[in-house]
């Protein structure tokens, strides 16, 4: 039964500390550095499920699937330019061609956001092409969140050049 906590409370504790590790090396790094206090968060398609409060539309049988980070665009060529092979792409593109360049990309699997639901079409391929599609109300914003404070993070973390002129 999916539920709040059904979050294992070894991975709740894994998290808590990561975050003081976190803590402990900004404040001392000569104190605490190469120490390491716990191991690499790994999150499946069932905790997101539970984290985004999520609906499977595709991919009920590859719910152990593990992924560690996430990509966030509605745009295609964003997606086709910046995103990873292995990540989680969420986005509110519901058209067929998302899951084609997700095919393309080795993407994960697909979350759509603000509530979105892909048409027949696009569920067929991804059935097809063997690529999840799960579902949440939240926004994209709140879905990027969500799943960076369990430890999911994003395959890029910044583009373009630093020569840019500030005004």
């Amino acid at each position: 039964m999916l539920g709040r906590n059904s979050i294992s409370f070894k991975k709740r504790m894994n998290f808590v500390g990561v975050c003081l590790y976190n803590i402990l090396l900004k404040s001392s790094r000569d104190r605490v550095t190469g120490i390491h206090f716990f191991q690499e968060m790994i999150v499946t398609l069932f905790d997101i499920i539970d984290i985004l409060d999520a609906k499977v539309l595709v991919g009920r049988d590859q719910l152990n699937m593990e992924v560690r980070t996430a990509f966030s665009a509605d745009l295609l060529s964003d997606v086709l330019a910046f995103a990873k092979a292995g990540s989680l792409l969420l986005t509110g593109l519901t058209n067929p061609q998302i899951v084609r360049t997700s095919s393309i990309l080795d993407i994960a699997a697909i979350v759509l956001v603000r509530g979105k639901v892909a048409p027949d079409e696009t569920l067929r391929l991804a059935d097809e092409l063997n690529i999840p599609i799960l579902s949440t109300r939240y926004i994209l914003f709140e879905t990027s969140g969500r799943l960076y404070e369990h430890g999911i993070k994003g395959c890029v973390e910044k583009v373009g050049r630093d020569d840019y002129v500030s005004l």
